[in-house]
């Protein structure tokens, strides 16, 4: 069925040099940096930061959103108490 053998990669194979590792993770120290500059100066800032503000605001704000709609889920599919009153079971029990 196949004419040459399936190549397997190894992930430890994968040689990534230190310092790009290290400028990656500099880079995203940066950007979370900015993005929450973003957040807060379109938050509690006076001057405004345009689109660029209100889209990392509603970036921001999508757990918070995806959060609601599954608590609004949830309480859709709650079973009312028919017997309010009732605390325990009231009656005798089955005998075989």
């Amino acid at each position: 069925m196949f004419t040459e053998p399936e190549k397997i990669y190894n992930i430890n194979v994968l040689k990534i040099e230190i310092y790009v590792i290290h400028l990656a993770i500099l880079l995203c120290i940066a950007l979370g940096i900015g993005f929450g500059t973003l957040v807060r100066q379109e938050l509690v800032g006076t001057i405004k930061g345009g689109c660029i503000s209100r889209t990392a605001l509603t970036l921001a704000e999508i757990p918070m959103n995806i959060k609601k709609i599954i608590e609004r889920r949830i309480v859709e599919f709650r079973i009312e108490d028919r017997f309010p009153i009732l605390t325990d079971f009231n009656g005798t029990q089955n005998t075989e």
